[in-house]
């Protein structure tokens, strides 16, 4: 098993996507400080599973999503892509789950000639692993790798004062790295999984003994609880059947009284048929009565009318009756003064007439 290539994109200072080929043989990486160099090494240990941010020269694992330079604003994900081959014996995965707890799908029954891990990181603290582009987590890649030497602490990957570091080592750190060499990591990693379930069951075992001493103190409470339970699922069907007696009992007497009601509410209606046309008779009563009333009214104002206008005939007539009665005073005042006139005028002739005669 060898590496192919390797892909990066957005990690550290590889803001743009950057794919690294590895042809058969030794590849050297050159370039002066700073250039990046070691940011291959931390991208290889990453994608292979690496969760310690110091490991990768960082202070916190967003460290390794790029952070932006003059005229490039930072990333919002970093993601890495190893592409490895094994042309002699096709790459197996460890049967187990990948994604969600299901098999493995039947297309790597066969194996993998080549094999590509991603891995991708967010700033929003966001995971995502895959193992030929399919869904897994993290525990598989590792599992994927325990045995090779290839995972983010074996020995496959020396990095700068590693070397040191292994001359330093202590005997627990030197037998951890025998035990990857020797292939037999996987079965310690298995072995451990298997004791901790094997633990777990036991705690489990003994719990379901812990229980079943328990409903073994509450079986008599039960029993008794089961007699009462009984008895007092007769006496609720006794309680049923008085209910349904009650019903029926009650129902009989509803249907009593709704017929006693419909007797009642038929005459009533008779009643209000009887009063509607009695109240219709009056109604055509009283509309004769006003219309008699309102012809004696007109009657009525039709007189007052004419008695109104004779009072104005008799106040005329009487007007007339005072100057006529006027007039002929005034006739007889001047009926008089004429006959008084006509005496002294008689008396005059009489005088004058008597001088004539004594001439």
């Amino acid at each position: 098993m060898r590496i192919k290539q390797i892909e990066l994109l957005g990690f550290k200072s590889f803001k743009d996507k950057t794919t690294l080929t590895f042809p058969a043989g030794v590849t050297a990486i050159v370039g002066p400080n700073g250039c990046g160099k070691s940011n291959v090494v931390d991208a290889l240990r990453w994608v292979l599973g690496e969760q310690s941010s110091r490991q990768l020269r960082g202070s916190e694992m967003a460290d390794v999503v790029f952070a932006g330079a003059q005229g490039n604003p930072p990333l919002g994900m970093a993601e890495v892509k190893l592409l490895l081959e094994n042309a002699d014996t096709p790459l197996v995965p460890q049967p187990g789950a990948l994604g969600n707890g299901g098999p493995i799908p039947a297309q790597t029954s066969n194996g993998w000639a080549e094999m590509m891990i991603s891995r991708r990181y967010f700033r929003s603290g966001d995971s995502e692993y895959f193992l030929n582009n399919i869904p897994c987590r993290l525990r598989d890649i590792v599992e994927f790798f325990l045995g090779t030497g290839a995972g983010s602490r074996a020995y496959a990957v020396i990095e700068q004062g590693r070397v040191e570091h292994l001359i330093n080592a202590k005997a627990d750190d030197i037998r951890v790295l025998i035990e990857e060499a020797a292939g037999v990591s996987l079965y310690r990693s298995r072995r451990l999984a298997a004791e901790r379930k094997l633990e777990r069951t036991q705690d489990n075992l003994a719990r379901v003994a812990d229980l079943l001493s328990e409903m073994e103190r509450q079986l008599g409470t039960l029993r008794r609880q089961a007699k009462k339970a009984a008895q007092y699922h007769a006496l609720q069907e006794e309680l049923k059947a008085l209910d349904l007696t009650l019903l029926c009992q009650a129902y009989q007497t509803l249907l009593d009284e709704l017929v006693d009601l419909d007797r009642r509410r038929t005459e009533v209606m008779s009643e209000e048929t009887a009063l509607e046309d009695r109240a219709r008779q009056l109604q055509a009563e009283r509309a004769q009565t006003r219309a008699v009333l309102e012809s004696q009214e007109d009657a009525l104002r039709t007189g007052e009318e004419r008695l109104h206008a004779l009072h104005g005939a008799l106040q005329q007539g009487e007007q007339r009756k005072q100057f006529l009665l006027h007039q002929e005073q005034r006739a007889a005042d001047r009926a008089d003064a004429a006959q008084t006139e006509l005496a002294a005028v008689e008396e005059r002739r009489r005088a004058v007439q008597g001088e004539v005669e004594s001439l």
